[in-house]
């Protein structure tokens, strides 16, 4: 049996996998990992990096840069803490405590918000709200499961983060409200917010505004938690 990586090892191969990948802005997200380095249970998101495809290395990333937010406002954040089926992070702050659950949105080709006016000078339209809410409802919904109460964490946040153009904030907002409407009450049990996150800041109801919170059952002990999210821009 082969003696087990120290951590500056696991680091170093890590970052030598995302330089070697085929995505956009290498650099940075060898930067992502470094500040990652010292959070807990982080050798486990690093090993699957290390393992997996292109698209699925920034499909881990965005864990990443999710703890790396909760980590910035203060939180303890902490990767799989029920193990590798289990929910992507837990975070804690204030003696209070949450699981998390990551779904990011891939890039898909062809699809770019249009950038000349129209005939008359109006936005053109882009994208298909109904079908796109519809989609991100059934998609947040089968992420439940990972965040279901159990091991004495009684609450969880499912987070998602779009490279899709033409997904944004609204969008998830009408998604998040179509699944709380959709699902019985007994379903959503646990369930504190939804987190909206994405590089096209200027899609945002506020300029410069990157990540948006969708309540789902509301707790006042919660609340700081929300407003501290939704002012992080920098992190």
């Amino acid at each position: 049996m082969r003696p087990p990586e120290d951590a500056s090892e696991v680091l170093r191969k890590t970052v030598e996998r995302i330089e070697a990948a085929n995505i956009k802005y290498p650099h940075y997200f060898t930067g992502r990992l470094r500040l990652a380095a010292d959070i807990e249970g982080v050798a486990s998101v690093f090993q699957r990096i290390r393992e997996r495809d292109d698209e699925m290395v920034v499909d881990h990333l965005m864990e990443i840069e999710y703890a790396l937010v909760f980590k910035h406002l203060g939180f303890r954040p902490r990767f799989e803490p029920t193990g590798a089926k289990g929910p992507d992070l837990m975070v804690e702050r204030d003696g209070l405590s949450a699981f998390l659950e990551v779904k990011r949105y891939r890039p898909k080709e062809g699809e770019h918000i249009p950038e000349e006016l129209g005939p008359h000078g109006e936005l053109q339209e882009y994208g298909n709200l109904r079908i796109t809410s519809s989609r991100i409802a059934n998609d947040l919904q089968e992420k439940l499961r990972q965040i279901r109460p159990r091991n004495g964490v009684k609450h969880g946040i499912l987070a998602v983060w779009s490279d899709r153009e033409w997904i944004d904030d609204i969008d998830f907002k009408c998604g998040v409200g179509l699944m709380c409407q959709t699902l019985p009450e007994e379903e959503l049990k646990g369930v504190l917010f939804c987190v909206f996150g994405s590089p096209f800041v200027e899609l945002g109801r506020q300029y410069g505004q990157r990540f948006y919170c969708e309540p789902v059952s509301r707790s006042d002990a919660f609340d700081s938690w929300i407003e501290d999210i939704q002012n992080c821009s920098t992190y």
